[in-house]
């Protein structure tokens, strides 16, 4: 029987039809919704980062605003997500009252300590990859290291007074604690810090801690401690006890106005 290469041909070509759609509906019924899954899940990443960039670039008003202070938190901590990759951050929020503050300089204050706690907690974890590096080289015989995982602790809560306001201008005040278990701050840094803290030496050393201080002591009439490990690093008066074993703390109150 003679076969008829044009039927067969045209047969062969409806089976393909036939089996590109039969994928492009598997493809529809079972990819599709993923791939529309993850657009949404971008576009609300997307949605939060634009968020968190105008709240940094807040302009701040005349006066002050309620804000939450742990939405400037989180804000800030999601600008800097891309440095935070190895480290672990601990939330420990209170329940907090709205904070009257210019939201704007205070996400500048955050942004300034979290990113001297990152490089902090990143220079240390090259020093210890050199350092094992030499260990290993050195010694044919080399046992497990224990090292800390980076971690940044960040702790809110509503305090009474602190003790070193005599004359405090309210009852009740909001603390908010930013530690990192880092190698802390050496000696002769320690000196630079405080020396940029002064009023005398504040123009020549415009430092981003000393920025910070001055928004938090005179823009907002709150108090900013900053203590660390071996050495113990305290501004305007004596500070409360020390919360860590080792690496840096900053502590920031604000009074409940």
């Amino acid at each position: 029987m003679p076969i008829n290469y044009a039927e067969t041909v045209c047969a062969s070509g409806q089976s393909t039809i036939g089996l590109q759609d039969e994928i492009e509906l598997d493809y529809l019924r079972n990819d599709l919704p993923q791939t529309i899954a993850s657009i949404r899940a971008g576009a609300d990443r997307l949605k939060n980062l634009v968020t968190s960039l105008q709240n940094f670039c807040h302009i701040d008003d005349v006066y002050p605003k309620p804000a939450n202070i742990h939405d400037c938190l989180d804000s800030i901590l999601l600008l800097l997500k891309s440095r935070l990759s190895g480290i672990q951050i601990v939330r420990k929020y209170g329940h907090l009252p709205p904070v009257s503050c210019f939201a704007g300089q205070l996400n500048q204050v955050f942004m300034n300590i979290l990113t001297n706690a990152i490089n902090a907690l990143l220079n240390q974890a090259v020093q210890q990859e050199v350092a094992s590096e030499l260990r290993k080289r050195q010694s044919s015989i080399v046992g497990p290291e224990e090292r800390l995982k980076p971690q940044i602790t960040i702790t809110t809560q509503v305090r009474s007074a602190p003790a070193d306001s005599p004359d405090p201008i309210a009852s009740r005040w909001v603390t908010i604690q930013i530690a990192d278990n880092g190698p802390g701050i050496p000696a002769a840094k320690y000196q630079q810090i405080l020396d940029s803290f002064s009023v005398e030496n504040r123009a020549d050393k415009e430092t981003s801690l000393a920025v910070s201080y001055q928004i938090i002591t005179a823009k907002h009439g709150g108090r900013f401690y900053l203590r660390s490990q071996p050495e113990t690093i305290m501004t305007s008066s004596v500070a409360p006890a020390c919360s860590i074993n080792h690496g840096t703390e900053f502590e920031i109150w604000l009074p409940l106005v």
